[in-house]
């Protein structure tokens, strides 16, 4: 992760800055939505997760706003969460693996805000399971319980390595 600090407090104001796609790029993604259409698929919402965003980034941001015109262009949806991290209350020393990345605790925010905004904003409400979809359910709810303890107890281990490390290089820096 980088030592200067990130851009994403300052997005907002630079929601229109923009750079060309490369041609490979524009015309996979062209492909995709007009494969979309062409199989008159509706509920479609493309995301660009949180990122944090730095100097050496900012193109891939610039780029994901040229992706949000090309999708409005085909009438879809484009969500840009790298401009919402404030709002989503990642923490960027917490919450992320590294600059692409969430880990652990950043996904459990970003899950829980994304949910609150597609019932907000798209009206999706829960439903009944049927018993085999209940079942594959809680596999994957134990799956991921187990994730998250695994995902604890490395970062939990690392906090301590980087303690003791600490310490040591008081004790013989």
């Amino acid at each position: 992760r980088s030592p200067k600090p990130s851009l994403n407090s300052t997005l907002a104001a630079s929601a229109d800055s923009k750079k060309p796609l490369t041609e490979i790029e524009d015309t996979a993604l062209r492909d995709l939505l007009a494969y979309c259409q062409s199989e008159k698929l509706e509920n479609v919402v493309f995301t660009r997760f949180p990122h944090i965003v730095t100097e050496k980034t900012y193109e891939r941001f610039e780029r994901s706003n040229t992706v949000g015109d090309i999708v409005a262009e085909y009438g879809y949806d484009y969500l840009n969460f790298e401009k919402d991290v404030a709002t989503i209350g990642l923490d960027e020393m917490r919450d992320y693996y590294n600059t692409d990345h969430l880990n652990v605790y950043g996904q459990q925010k970003f899950t829980a805000f994304l949910t609150d905004y597609l019932k907000e904003h798209y009206g999706l409400s829960p439903h009944a399971l049927s018993d085999s979809q209940k079942a594959e359910w809680d596999i994957c709810a134990d799956y991921y319980e187990a994730y998250v303890r695994y995902n604890e107890s490395l970062m939990e281990n690392n906090e301590a390595l980087e303690t003791r490390a600490r310490t040591m290089a008081s004790q013989y820096g």
